[in-house]
């Protein structure tokens, strides 16, 4: 009677433990900047400054990040010129092999209002540098949603290691390019 009783009860455990590790994988951090609309992946960063959409513009073409630029108004429209990230200090080993050799690209919309301004990032592609993504030529894009979702995931639930790996490695590139940074005069 004990050893049914010892069976059932790690039995019970083994079921709960499972599903707490399910439901977290399932789940994006708050603290995340990526965001899944309509089954594709966006990064969205609302930043805090005062910032004219004239001072941002000429700041975001002096960065040189951006290239086919338009605005409207308050808003400016442009697509990010392919960059390989920045994976310095990173943990060599855990660190995937696409964010070590391939190059990202996106669309980029930043709107502007009173002391605040967002950036969107949709449409993020990673270039194929060296056929380690895709057996097609090297330039070949490969939709972003292929990195962050789970392989064979019915219901399209992000890889769990992606939020502790991939993502600060990838947001901290990201903010790079679009932190807008007051240029001092002063000698």
């Amino acid at each position: 009677m004990k050893k049914v009783l010892y069976l059932l009860l790690l039995c019970s455990v083994t079921v709960l433990s499972i599903s707490k590790v399910q439901a977290q994988e399932e789940t994006t951090p708050e603290t995340s900047l990526f965001k899944v609309e309509d089954n594709a992946v966006i990064w969205q960063k609302v930043y805090s400054m005062n910032v004219t959409p004239k001072e941002y513009l000429t700041f975001i073409k002096l960065k040189g990040v951006l290239e086919d630029i338009d605005t409207l108004q308050s808003t400016i429209i442009g697509k990010l010129k392919r960059f390989k990230l920045n994976t310095y200090g990173a943990p060599w080993a855990t660190t995937p092999i696409y964010l070590k050799q391939n190059m990202f690209t996106s669309d980029v919309r930043i709107e502007i209002k009173e002391d605040r301004y967002r950036v969107t990032l949709s449409n993020i592609k990673v270039v194929d540098g060296v056929n380690n993504l895709t057996p097609n030529a090297p330039g070949y894009l490969v939709d972003f949603e292929t990195m962050y979702f789970k392989a064979f995931s019915k219901g399209k639930t992000p890889r769990p290691s992606f939020f502790k790996i991939d993502d600060p490695i990838i947001t901290k590139n990201f903010d790079s390019f679009f932190t807008y940074k007051k240029s001092s005069s002063d000698f």
